[in-house]
């Protein structure tokens, strides 16, 4: 088991995408929530409540990391 262990590929950290949510901006999907990746978005959200939520801590469609980066 060790053998198959040490021989896996690892995760490149540089395959994790990092972006923010855009708040207050018609996005290429007009919405006033949008990824800044992606251009995902939701319609008609209270910003707060949005960031509170802990699901959106990532991007539900192309999975950034809402880090702000």
């Amino acid at each position: 088991a060790n053998v198959i262990i040490k021989e896996m590929p690892t995760i490149d950290d540089e395959s994790v995408r990092h972006g923010r949510w855009i708040f207050g901006e018609l996005g290429p999907i007009g919405c006033n929530v949008n990824c800044s990746k992606c251009g995902w978005g939701a319609k008609n959200v209270d910003p707060v409540l949005w960031l509170d939520y802990e699901g959106h801590k990532y991007c539900g469609c192309c999975g950034a990391k809402m880090d702000g980066s």
